[in-house]
This record gives C-alpha cells, sequence and structure tokens, in this order.
C-alpha cells in the first residue's frame, strides 16, 4: 500500500518507507543469524550521539551496512536536523541517546542502508513482517516531495548489485505543504510514523540469505530517520484486518494489506495484524487460537472491562494497547517504543518481563506477577503499582512520570525500586511508599560513582535489623513510622544526599518536626546527626542528609533515635588507672531485665564482656557502671547489648575509647568516696609542675576545674561537690607526663 503524508505549517504528518537495517556497498561480509521464529529488533541507540563517529559495516552496528551510492560509508554525524553536510547521520535530540539512522544527500546522490540476515533455523521461511517508525527531522521551504523506497534480494551479497525486488506497495511519500525551511524533532508524534506490513511468499531455505535495503535518494531538504526496527520471520498465514468492522469478524481480515482478499476461515494458524485504522476497540471476546497471534501494527488498540482477548498479542513501535479487562492476554514482542497501559477499576496482574512504556491507570489494583523491566518510561495517571515479591527494574536513561500522593509504587513485599543514579549532581526521584506516599531522593555528588541502587519502604521503625528484617518492638514515639531500605548495587564508591519525604499522619506520638534528624541503622546501632527542622510541605514533610557513603536502613527520628525500649540518657567509655570505666543512666525503663556489655577491636564484631542486671520498669533517673579491667592498650569500642524479659533485643549507639597514652599513670586515691559534699584528692607527682584538675559528669559536662601542686595534692586537695545531683563523676589529674582517672559517686 502507497503512503503519501502532507507536511504543512501547522502540523506536519512524518513518515518514511523502509525495512531493516542498513548496508554496505560492495560485498557484504557477515549476516544477522536467525536461530528461530522470534523477532529482531534495532533500534539505533548505540550510536553516537555527539560529534563525528566512525562506520565500519557489520561493526558498528553488527549485520548492518551502509553507503552513499558505491562508496561504504565510513563515517556518521550526530545530529539534530541542522547539520546540511552530506553523509551518515545519527538523529536525535541534542545529546538524547534516543537515535536513529539516516542521512543527507548531495544534489543527485543515493544513500543505501541494509541489513543481512540467513537462515539458520532448519526449516523453510516463508516471510518476514517488517515493522519500522520513520522520523522527520528537518524541512525545506516551499512543496517538495521525497519517497524512501523500500527493497530486498534473496541471496544478495551487495547492497548496490544484483537483482533487487522493490516492494512499492509499501513505501511512505513525503510532501511538504509550503512555508519555510525549519529543523524539527523526530520524536513526537507529528513527525513520526509506523508501518507494518510483510513481504510476499518468499520461502527462504535453510541456510539461505537474505537482504533488506531502504533507498534515500531525497535530496531538497527532508532529512528523514529510521529507528525502531523489527523484522518477524514467520510460516503463518497473514491476514490484515480492513479499515472499519469489528475485529472479532473474520469477514474484517484478508491476506492483502489493505485488508482484501478470501478470509479466514478461524483465529488459528496464522498472524492477524491490525493495520489500516488509527483506533481499534474490542466489540466482543476474541479468542485467538495458541496457533496464532495478534500484531498491533498500527494506532492504538484497546480491550475494555466489558470484553477479553484470549490469545498472544505482539506490539509493533509507536503503538498503543490499553487493557482494562482483569483477564489479560499473553503478551509477545513488545517493541521498542510500544506503549502498553494497565486501565482496570479492579485488581490487574500484571505479567512480568520488560516493557518499552508502561502506563498504570484507572482505579483498580495493579500488582506485577513477575520480575519487570522498564526500558524507556513509566507512567502513572492516578493509580498505584504494587511490587509484591518482585522487583522493578529500570533502563538507564528511562523515567518515571506523574506520581503524586495517590500514584505511586507500593513496596508491601520483597521486592524494591531498582534505577541507575548517575554522578552528575541531580535528584532521582524513587516513588515508593506503602499505605501513604513516602519517596527518598538519592543525589549521587560528581565525587561519587554512577551506580545502581535498589529502594523500598516498611511500615514501622525498629530497634535493630539483621540482613534489612526489623528486629524487636517498633518504636511507638519520637520517630517516623517507616523505614527506607537502601542498597547500592556495587558496594563503595557513593557520596550521595538523601532526601526523604513522608506525610504527617506517619508521624509517632511526641514527635517534634522541628528536631529531626534522617538517622542510618550501621553497624548495629542507630547513628545521630544534628537535629534540623524539616521543611514543611503542607501536612507532608522533607528531611535531607549529605556525605552518606553507606546503605542499609535509614529512617527519621524527632532529636537522637530511641534505640532502646528504655530511654537511654547517657552511654560513655572512659580509659582510668584500673581500666575502662562504663558508665550509662536511663530516664525510664519498661519490662529491662538486663544490660550485657560488649567490646569491639575494629568497630564492627562484637564480644559480651559483662553482664548488669536492668531495674525492670521505672520511672525516674537510674545510673549503672561495669569496669573493664581487662582492656588491651589499643582503640576499643563499647556498646550495650539492651534485652527485655521477654528475650527482645537492642543495642546503644557505639562509643570510642582511645588507645592507652604513652604518659606514666600517676598515683592518685580519692577519699572519702561515695560522698556527698567535699572529698580529698590525694596524689604523687613525679615533678613539682602543678597539675590540672578537671571534674566531669557521666554525660561530658564539665562541673569543676582547677590547678593544683604537688606539695597541696600530697596531703590532699579538697573538691566540693556539694549541690551536685546522685551519679557518677569523673576527676581526671594530669601533668606534662602523667595523667590519672578517678570515679566518684556522689550520694
Amino acid at each position: 500500500m502507497k503512503r503519501r503524508f502532507v507536511l504543512s505549517r501547522s502540523a506536519i504528518a512524518a513518515c518514511i518507507a523502509a525495512l531493516c537495517q542498513l548496508g554496505t556497498s560492495g560485498k557484504a561480509q557477515a549476516q544477522v543469524s536467525i536461530n528461530q521464529l522470534g523477532s529482531y529488533t534495532q533500534n539505533f541507540n548505540s550510536l553516537q550521539n555527539t560529534g563525528t563517529g566512525t562506520w565500519t559495516d557489520n561493526v558498528t552496528l553488527p549485520g548492518w551496512y551502509a553507503a552513499n551510492g558505491t562508496t561504504a560509508a565510513t563515517a556518521y554525524v550526530a545530529s539534530n536536523g541542522s547539520s546540511t553536510t552530506t553523509g551518515l547521520k545519527s538523529y536525535g535530540s541534542a545529546g538524547s541517546t534516543d537515535r536513529a539512522l539516516g542521512c543527507v544527500n548531495a544534489a543527485s546522490g543515493t544513500h543505501y542502508y541494509g541489513v543481512r540476515l540467513k537462515n539458520n533455523t532448519g526449516s523453510t521461511i516463508s516471510r518476514f513482517i517488517i515493522s519500522y517508525t520513520a522520523e522527520l527531522w528537518a524541512k525545506p521551504s516551499g512543496n517538495k516531495n521525497a519517497t524512501v523506497k523500500f527493497h530486498y534480494q534473496v541471496g544478495g551479497t551487495s547492497l548496490n548489485a544484483g537483482n533487487w525486488t522493490e516492494q512499492t506497495v509499501d513505501q511512505l511519500t513525503f510532501k511538504t505543504g509550503g512555508g519555510g525551511a525549519s529543523t524539527l524533532n523526530g520524536n513526537l508524534a507529528n513527525y513520526r510514523s509506523t508501518i507494518t506490513f510483510s513481504t510476499p511468499a518468499l520461502n527462504l531455505a535453510p541456510g539461505a540469505e537474505i537482504m533488506f535495503r531502504w533507498a534515500d535518494a531525497t535530496s531538497n531538504g527532508i532529512y528523514v530517520g529510521l529507528d525502531d526496527i523489527t523484522i518477524t520471520p514467520t510460516n503463518s498465514n497473514l491476514y490484515y484486518s480492513k479499515s472499519s468492522g469489528a475485529l472479532t469478524t473474520l469477514s474484517s481480515w484478508g491476506p492483502n494489506t489493505d485488508g482484501s482478499g478470501t478470509s479466514p476461515s478461524a483465529f488459528s494458524n496464522g498472524t492477524f495484524i491490525i493495520a489500516n485504522r488509527t483506533t481499534s476497540t474490542l466489540t466482543a471476546d476474541w479468542t485467538v487460537a495458541s496457533t496464532a497471534k495478534v500484531l498491533l501494527g498500527e494506532g492504538t488498540f484497546t480491550v475494555p472491562s466489558a470484553y477479553k482477548l484470549v490469545g498472544t498479542i505482539d506490539v509493533a513501535a509507536n503503538t498503543t494497547l490499553t487493557l482494562a479487562n482483569t483477564v489479560l492476554p499473553t503478551l509477545g514482542n513488545l517493541a521498542d517504543n510500544s506503549k502498553i497501559i494497565y486501565n482496570s477499576s479492579s485488581t490487574q496482574a500484571l505479567p512480568g518481563g520488560d516493557y518499552s512504556i508502561l502506563t498504570i491507570s484507572g482505579t483498580g489494583t495493579k500488582q506485577l506477577s513477575a520480575n519487570t523491566r522498564i526500558k524507556k518510561s513509566l507512567e502513572f495517571t492516578g493509580a498505584k503499582l504494587e511490587l509484591g515479591n518482585y522487583d522493578l527494574e529500570l533502563f538507564p536513561d528511562a523515567l518515571i512520570s506523574g506520581v503524586s500522593t495517590s500514584s505511586y509504587i507500593v513496596t508491601n513485599g520483597s521486592g524494591s525500586l531498582e534505577q541507575e543514579v548517575a554522578n552528575d549532581a541531580v535528584d532521582v526521584i524513587f516513588p515508593v511508599g506503602t499505605s501513604a506516599y513516602m519517596p527518598v531522593r538519592i543525589r549521587q555528588s560528581s565525587a561519587g560513582t554512577t551506580d545502581n541502587f535498589r529502594v523500598k519502604a516498611i511500615d514501622g521503625v525498629y530497634p535493630s535489623y539483621i540482613n534489612n528484617q526489623p528486629h524487636g518492638k517498633p518504636f511507638q514515639e519520637k520517630a517516623v513510622n517507616l523505614t527506607w531500605i537502601v542498597d547500592e548495587e556495587v558496594t563503595g564508591g557513593s557520596d550521595v544526599t538523601l532526601t526523604m519525604e513522608w506525610d504527617g499522619s506517619k508521624s509517632l506520638s511526641n514527635f517534634d518536626a522541628s528536631k529531626t534528624q534522617i538517622s542510618h541503622f550501621y553497624n548495629g546501632s542507630w547513628d545521630d546527626a544534628t537535629p534540623v527542622s524539616a521543611n514543611n510541605l503542607t501536612g507532608r514533610y522533607s528531611l535531607s542528609r549529605s556525605g552518606i557513603t553507606s546503605f542499609s536502613p535509614f529512617g527519621v527520628f524527632s532529636g537522637s533515635p530511641g534505640t532502646l525500649p528504655v530511654e537511654l540518657v547517657s552511654f560513655q567509655a572512659l580509659r582510668t588507672d584500673k581500666g575502662v570505666s562504663c558508665t550509662w543512666a536511663t530516664a525510664t525503663e519498661k519490662d529491662n531485665s538486663h544490660f550485657s556489655v560488649e567490646r569491639s577491636l575494629t568497630g564492627k564484631e562484637f564480644s559480651p564482656i559483662g553482664t548488669v542486671k536492668g531495674t525492670g520498669n521505672s520511672s525516674q533517673t537510674v545510673s549503672y557502671t561495669f569496669q573493664d579491667e581487662q582492656v588491651p592498650a589499643s582503640l576499643v569500642y563499647y556498646r550495650l547489648r539492651q534485652t527485655d524479659f521477654d528475650g527482645t533485643e537492642s543495642f546503644s549507639k557505639v562509643v570510642a575509647v582511645r588507645k592507652a597514652e604513652s604518659n606514666n599513670l600517676l598515683k592518685a586515691a580519692l577519699y572519702p568516696n561515695p560522698a556527698g559534699g567535699i572529698r580529698y584528692l590525694k596524689a604523687e607527682l613525679a615533678e613539682a609542675t602543678p597539675a590540672e584538675i578537671t571534674v566531669t559528669d557521666a554525660q561530658g559536662k564539665v562541673i569543676l576545674q582547677a590547678r593544683a601542686g604537688a606539695e597541696m595534692l600530697k596531703y590532699g586537695f579538697p573538691l566540693n561537690l556539694a549541690g551536685q545531683p546522685k551519679g557518677v563523676y569523673f576527676i581526671s589529674v594530669r601533668t606534662d607526663k602523667e595523667v590519672s582517672t578517678l570515679r566518684a559517686l556522689q550520694h
């Protein structure tokens, strides 16, 4: 069928003819192997999007060849349609990875593109179904015509020699409608068109070869690019839909490309190509036998909620399949730039696999039923997508659009959303949530490394996690009731800023949005960050934290994370002349059985060194101490493991104790101890140099500072702690060469 498109100033209907891809002048040296009756595709996106690239036949695009007349192409130039220099072009918007193959001709030149294929299926191939998209990237002034011709040659080995057959019925002719010359965006719908057709019966024998060729002799300023090619070998009968009539009616189909000819006797043993119409809607149930399939070759096709399509359907490039029934057809080949819309008001279980463009619409629940990948775009129009236990991965440069508080990805199982985050300091949104929309934005700095990240949200925030699984009783206050699990694919090399957004309804009791922090569960405990005021988004809030280089669970807390079911107000570990003194205090306790004091030389692997019995239940401050007398001289780390009566465990923050100083430990004593007021500090100094004396409380706050000479310390230097609260205090005595730390208990 010959097609004619008119380019007007208001809307230019684009198109161009052709088939599979590009070729070489002279003899072709290799071919694309057809090993089974599946589709071969080429989208040209591997071509450069800037500058000049080297073209080498069968290397730049395996199996493809290109020539200007009889001269083999050796280079191509990336262009948005503005280049007028003769030669091969990689067409596309500036910097975009979405490319098309085209050319600029000399006044009397012809560019050839071709692909060479070999039948390695072991059986005869009857014919080939061809689908491709033509894109218009520039038009001249005035009225001009251009035709791109499609040819094939069985056994051909040269782009411009041998007996080529021109398939004139499937050519596209361009005619401008006047106006001035201009460059165009061939990716826009007005300037592109998709055509699907078949070759005649060729009966390609096993081991035989065939070449398909596209010839562009245009020299009047119309620049066309070829894109999204699909070549499908088939041994089945081919039937095309007429321009009108119900698709479920056999008389609406025929073997000729316009739908004419003898109609099939049943929807079996053939490929039924929806063509010759821009829109189609199923008006009755349609069952296609397993020995046949449907191919959406042009326009849009809708399966409404009232009717179902049972069978397999392939979807060509730049066509749209809308599925509103809960009984879904089997999806076959989904070409690049094909769109699938799920639009039911009831629950739909989405088949997995690779989608080019996936749209989530309708009021019904949409659930993944297998792992799924998105090549180009994931679009939301008022619906949610539940992952369950399946992963959703976006290809690099794929986009997510239309997300909102009512349209997002629900991570209600083990499945995660995976996307690439480039080191370009640009936020990448992960629009996840549970019962509410709780997205994460990840920005990788230029100092970081491009990597894939996996994100999911889970309800509740917990004292501890093992392999990203929560353990212990969830927190009941001073936190956002959600955990964000963030992981990088390749460990190390990242330097990111995380931004968490949450709905105010997810805030637990006593949560103060003016004093918030993003905390990271790392090395067995929640870390601390400086509390700041969250951004108020009218009922929603957001908060950012930069400099993150490692990943696991993240949470948002009001103030310091309450990592213990008891309210821990302090935890210190200080080196003394007798080892390391660990002290801590709780403001409240509930069902607290005991504390285990744990020590580590690395800050990662901890071992228990002692147990201190808990108070059980208390609403008053309780102080605890533990003395570690077998301490290595190196840097050491301590933490508390708190255990409830029911066995639930959680951890304190980790504190570090510096290695033992080279200074000599001076001999010092304190009496009386315990005491409630004045006590005396005695010490024997090696030199007459005065000593610096510092008294701190269990939180590290300095209570008293003084200087004392050797004579006064020899007989006892008075320290008056009268009026200080009950608890543990630390007294440090230091000279240039000696040091000692004593523990004082205040009644």
